[in-house]
């Protein structure tokens, strides 16, 4: 996750469920919080990150310049 700025989870800690998340950073480089998304598994296959990585790395990535 710490190299290609996402993490994803299928069935995990749910069956059945599946997410992704990316890290938000404060303005001094220190993780804050992070920005996820959840669904069922059926509808974020393959692979959650394939899908969705690149537009919430890019969104988490606008939350952290606005801090």
């Amino acid at each position: 996750a710490r190299d290609q700025g996402w993490a994803e989870s299928i069935s995990e800690r749910e069956v059945g469920l599946a997410s992704l998340s990316a890290p938000v950073f404060n303005d001094e480089g220190l993780f804050v919080a992070a920005l996820s998304i959840s669904g069922p598994a059926e509808r974020l296959k393959p692979h959650p990150g394939a899908l969705w990585a690149d537009h919430l790395v890019a969104a988490a990535t606008q939350l952290s310049a606005a801090l």
